[in-house]
């Protein structure tokens, strides 16, 4: 199983509109989202890159982890994923948002550490984040989203 992972940052008049230009840049504008918990199953491979949305998937289901952080005029906006896997896929998947790239890197660092801790884990340690302060009129959004799988309805 491969999970694709990517952040981008989006702009809009309104927040909402910042929210979906962030996800038609990151490549699921179209999807109906469906937030998963965190865990990353055993097998699994992830790839930092962007996601390719097949227009005949228009409207289906995405299982996804993401967070995302929407900022106003001279606001930062930060979002950030980090995760750790064993030699054999299984692992975690952490996701923060703030107002600074530092505190989004403590908070993953703390979250990842912990967690590991309570699952007896050593894996491999990697962190994806987004973001940046504001210099418009508009909203910002920084969105990062780890893809797990689409599906249609029937």
């Amino acid at each position: 199983m491969e999970i694709i992972v990517t952040g981008v940052l989006g702009i809009g008049k309104t927040s909402l509109s910042a929210f979906d230009d962030a996800l038609f840049k990151a490549g699921v504008g179209n999807y109906n989202l469906i937030k998963l918990s965190s865990i990353i199953p055993v097998g699994a491979k992830i790839k930092k890159k962007k996601i390719k949305s097949p227009s005949k998937e228009y409207g289906f289901k995405l299982y996804a982890v993401y967070d995302y952080k929407i900022g106003t005029k001279n606001e930062s906006a930060w979002a950030g994923l980090g995760w750790f896997q064993e030699n054999d896929g299984r692992g975690v998947f952490v996701e923060h948002n703030g107002t600074s790239k530092k505190e989004i890197e403590g908070l993953i660092k703390m979250s990842i550490q912990e967690l590991q801790k309570r699952r007896l884990y050593r894996g491999r340690y990697n962190k994806l984040i987004i973001g940046g302060k504001n210099k418009s009129n508009h909203f910002i959004c920084g969105l990062v989203i780890a893809k797990y799988k689409s599906e249609n309805w029937n």
